[in-house]
């Protein structure tokens, strides 16, 4: 029986309204899929939460994705910069020990160190 691949999710945030095109979820998910491509994984979902703030982990999106990781049903896991998952490093902790007992990688686009 063939192995299947992983199934990848991104997720983006941003947290205000800002001029700069970059920081945009848009901006993040295109560059988030350009790693995933260039890396060959397949993108089944993209979780994005425009104008929420990054300090409560109570974002509508990232609920619905944190429920799918515990659900089993993402086991890769796709950001532009670890901080569009948090600023806060109690909810960092958080977040990194949930991934790590749900087996589910981690690759941060400006950060090689993870994934």
């Amino acid at each position: 029986m063939p192995q299947l691949e992983p199934v990848t999710a991104i997720y983006a945030r941003q947290s205000r309204t800002s001029r700069t095109s970059y920081c945009s979820c848009d901006a993040q998910i295109r560059i988030c899929w350009d790693l995933a491509s260039e890396l060959s994984y397949k993108v089944r979902d993209v979780y994005s939460d425009e104008g929420e703030s990054s300090e409560s982990l109570d974002c509508p999106q990232l609920t619905r994705l944190l429920a799918a990781i515990d659900a089993g049903e993402v086991k890769r896991l796709t950001v532009y910069s670890i901080d569009r998952l948090t600023r806060r490093l109690f909810h960092l902790q958080e977040l990194l020990e949930r991934l790590n007992r749900n087996e589910v990688e981690l690759l941060v686009v400006t950060d090689p160190r993870f994934g």
